[in-house]
């Protein structure tokens, strides 16, 4: 290490210099100096203070930033769903902008502070005015104290772009909210813009679809230029720019194959991410984030698992191999064989491969039984206004190809079913809605992520049907995976660690 003597063992004179100490892995200490600033409550002091902990973060920018249709302002943090009279209620949440979550599971998104088609002048003059009830700020980003921002805005503007004067005027816009961003002292991850393509609806007539890809790909790299020059002025440490070309981004600014969502149509489809390209962005950006703040847990939710089976030690060998004791796995247009209880990267498996036996969407789905109810195994005795986080990891590959093709459904659901009155709840976490990529476009495997869902119940478990307490036999937790395949290739799924914890109300 170069330059002055370190006073003590938590002081470098560099991000490098700190990185290249073991950074994250070695630092535990409780302070952190950085070029001669010490990090007392933010960014390197992060570090020793994740272990065990949750960490928060808020989206900020465009439509890009959020999952929901609407574009909520803020995430959703749990669902009030009352039983309904007769019929089933569906909740659904849609996980294909921001995938980051499902990738570093202690980790809770507070707010989506997107607003669907805002520009960067028109961010600029909303931080400027009065505070909105819908359109949120810089400042409402802040004000909820997260550990750190994920900004994604730019693309409502280069979009607009008809000549060098106007992308003058959208980079100095640019400056000027990552200006901002470098005075308030909390992380911010500055997404690269994605990518653009005309699409199929909305975009189609667009005579300047390939001058707006070359401002894309400027604006790439002329943001990462300018904070690239702020860093090396001992400015803006806390900004980090995640440059999307090769990501997300093509070259030429288009989209790569199927990452964007112009294969589907739609308002904004030449803009926005399928599944795909949502998971493409969030891999960086969890790599910045274990590099800030280490590596996550392996759950969201404190507490004690009411599964008595969570590590799937009791289970039952049959045709297609062997599975835990309380999940059944089910299969579509493929053969279940070589079930079997795996413990891989520390985490232990159900896994079951799928001989596809023609062509076309294939899919293995995993099943657990819950029981909400006052008596036998497992029972929660749930009761009015009690809240429960349900949790687990999934993963699902392509033995064959090494490839993740067509992934069409990847559902994660909570189902609360009264069987004797024919009613129930469906909470579904998918990556469905704008997702359906072609059979052609593929992630290399497997892809794994952790799925969360949690529910307040509105009625105790007596008031489900009169008193009778033994209608729930089918409440369950299920994952779905759903993906193209050829027939005679084998697909593999698995889900590990479930959990349901009684949360505080």
């Amino acid at each position: 290490m170069t330059g002055r003597p370190r006073r003590a063992e938590w002081e470098f004179d560099s991000e490098a210099d700190f990185l290249a100490s073991g950074g994250p892995a070695n630092y535990g200490n409780g302070r952190l100096a950085i070029g001669g600033i010490e990090h007392t409550n933010r960014e390197g002091s992060l570090v020793s203070r994740q272990a065990g902990r949750v960490l928060t973060f808020v989206t900020l920018g465009d439509s890009r930033a959020g999952n929901t249709n609407g574009y909520t302002v803020t995430a959703s943090d749990k669902v009030d769903m009352p039983m309904p009279a007769s019929g089933t209620a569906n909740y659904n949440r849609a996980l294909q902008r921001v995938i980051l979550p499902a990738l570093y599971p202690a980790l809770k998104q507070v707010a989506n502070c997107g607003t669907a088609g805002i520009t960067l002048e028109t961010f600029i003059s909303n931080e400027a005015g009065a505070r909105s009830v819908t359109t949120k700020t810089l400042q409402d980003a802040i004000a909820l104290n997260p550990d750190f921002i994920i900004d994604r805005i730019g693309i409502n503007s280069i979009a607009g772009i008809t000549d060098e004067a106007s992308y003058a005027v959208v980079l100095t816009n640019r400056k000027i909210i990552i200006d901002w961003e470098a005075t308030i002292g909390i992380p911010v991850l500055v997404d690269g813009e994605q990518g653009f393509s005309e699409g199929m609806s909305g975009f189609a007539a667009n005579a300047n679809g390939d001058s707006i890809r070359s401002y894309v790909v400027r604006f790439i790299k002329d943001t990462q230029a300018y904070i690239d020059s702020l860093h090396a002025a001992g400015q803006a440490k806390n900004v980090y720019f995640l440059n999307s070309i090769g990501v997300t981004a093509a070259p030429t600014g288009e989209w790569i194959d199927g990452l964007g969502a112009k294969e589907l149509g739609g308002a904004g489809a030449g803009r926005h991410p399928t599944f795909y390209g949502g998971y493409a962005t969030a891999l960086p950006e969890l790599a910045l984030v274990r590099r800030l703040f280490g590596e996550s847990r392996p759950y969201l939710f404190d507490g004690d698992n009411k599964f008595s089976n969570g590590l799937f030690l009791n289970y039952t060998s049959s045709g297609i191999g062997n599975t835990a004791t309380n999940v059944a796995i089910s299969s579509t247009n493929c053969t279940r064989q070589n079930a079997d209880i795996v413990t891989v990267r520390g985490k232990r498996w159900q896994i079951c491969e799928g001989l596809v036996t023609a062509t076309g969407q294939a899919s293995l789905q995993f099943q657990i039984l819950y029981n909400p109810t006052a008596a036998g195994t497992d029972a929660l005795n749930v009761v009015a206004g009690d809240i429960y986080g349900f949790e687990l990891d999934m993963f699902v590959e392509n033995l064959t190809t090494g490839k993740v093709a067509g992934l069409s459904t990847c559902r994660f659901r909570v189902r609360t079913f009264d069987s004797a009155n024919a009613k129930s709840i469906n909470c579904d976490l998918d990556t469905i809605n704008n997702s359906n990529a072609p059979a052609s476009v593929s992630l290399s495997g497997p892809i794994q992520m952790h799925m969360t869902h949690k529910q307040r119940f509105q009625e105790s478990a007596a008031a489900y049907s009169g008193g009778v307490l033994n209608n729930f036999s089918s409440s369950h937790i299920l994952m779905l995976i759903d993906q193209y395949a050829e027939a005679g290739q084998v697909i593999r799924c698995g889900i590990a660690n479930p959990r349901i914890v009684k949360l505080p109300s």
